[in-house]
């Protein structure tokens, strides 16, 4: 009887996960002499090796958020380059999207898509979610891009709400405005002698007025 010596599938959690050298070189966003001089430099100076990468100007942030998401299992979003649903970005108020760095993009198979810059915050993911009352299905971005977003979308949010500020005082000014015409025209000298008469009318008990 043969055994079978397949190994079982191993667990996520156990499986091997790229070091963030790996990816970058495979995308061949930095080269293996580029990675070999961060390296050495991280072990001089114990900084992150993103952070080294960015100020020795070998990626960009982007490039760096990217190959950050995909080596924990996330989708990045280039902010810049995609079309955000304005209706989504005003669902949380700015203050929770600030505290965050996190803004709702669109809407993808019944989820609310939100851009954020730890998609791992837990406490984030749960408030947008009650706020939002929808599931939330978490992307990466630049923090940068979704401060840039927030702002823009925080001053589209300022400008409807000075627009439906404006139109109810311009509809009060034209309501005072009409009523100071009908008080003018009720002031005037027609009017008030037709009054006049009309008063005298009724003092006397006349049935009938003329005026010649």
């Amino acid at each position: 009887m043969s055994q079978d010596m397949t190994s079982p599938p191993l667990p996520t959690s156990a499986r091997k996960t790229k070091k963030l050298g790996e990816i970058l070189v495979e995308e061949g966003l930095i080269s293996h002499e580029q990675l070999e001089r961060a390296l050495l430099e991280q072990s001089r100076t114990d900084q992150l090796l993103g952070r080294i990468l960015i100020d020795l100007k070998m990626v960009r942030e982007s490039d760096l958020m990217a190959a950050l998401a995909k080596q924990i299992g996330f989708r990045f979003v280039d902010l810049t380059d995609y079309q955000i649903d304005g209706g989504a970005a005003m669902l949380i108020p700015d203050q929770v999207a600030r505290r965050y760095r996190a803004l709702p993009i669109g809407y993808e198979e019944n989820k609310l898509l939100v851009a954020m810059a730890d998609p791992a915050n837990l406490f984030a993911l749960d408030d947008i979610r009650t706020i939002t009352g929808m599931e939330v299905q978490p992307v990466v971005a630049t923090a940068a891009d979704i401060e840039g977003a927030i702002r823009k979308y925080s001053r589209m949010d300022e400008s409807v709400q000075q627009m439906a500020s404006e139109a109810s005082a311009t509809a009060e000014d034209d309501l005072r405005e009409l009523e100071k015409a009908a008080a003018a025209v009720e002031e005037g000298p027609i009017v008030k002698m037709v009054n006049l008469l009309i008063s005298q009318a009724i003092s006397d008990r006349a049935s009938d007025i003329h005026i010649e």
